[in-house]
């Protein structure tokens, strides 16, 4: 009979302890995310990463206030869901999220990662950059470089 508890609590310290480990393991990393792991960038295409070049060039005086009024929107209807209305990362549904949404204030994200990684990652969603594939893709952007850029812009100002 002792021997039987013995089993049981080493069972029940080692399962919490390795589905700990197990979770954690596939977190991403504060890293940059212009090199993401596993050949990811590969496997997006190069008339994907074309066309975040395209949206990222840009410049913030050629994004019209319509534009901007739009990604403004966007961002409310389904961005701060996970990153929160200050891009915190702290959103009502963040916390059911693993890894966590990204801190758009965190300075050492915002200078590991380009403009048009940020562009892919609102088109293409967090996969196509190496991030959480909880990050849904918005291809209906796809064809709207304003707004995209606009989006970037809007993240770029929360550093």
């Amino acid at each position: 009979m002792r021997s039987d508890f013995g089993s049981t609590m080493i069972v029940a310290v080692a399962t919490p302890v390795l589905l700990l480990v197990a979770l954690t393991a596939g977190c991403s990393h504060p890293g940059p995310i212009n090199q993401p792991p596993n050949g990811i960038s590969d496997q997006i295409g190069d008339s994907q990463s074309a066309k975040a070049e395209s949206i990222t060039n840009k410049t913030s005086s050629a994004i019209t206030e319509e534009a901007r009024k739009e990604a403004s929107d966007i961002f409310k209807d389904r961005c701060v869901t996970c990153h929160g209305e200050q891009g915190r990362g702290d959103g009502p549904g963040a916390s059911n999220l693993m890894p966590k949404p990204m801190d758009f204030h965190n300075s050492n994200w915002q200078v590991s990662v380009s403009d048009a990684d940020i562009a892919k990652a609102i088109v293409h969603g967090g996969s196509a950059v190496g991030l959480s594939s909880q990050m849904q893709p918005n291809l209906d952007l796809e064809d709207k470089p304003g707004v995209v850029a606009a989006l970037v812009e809007r993240v770029r100002e929360l550093k």
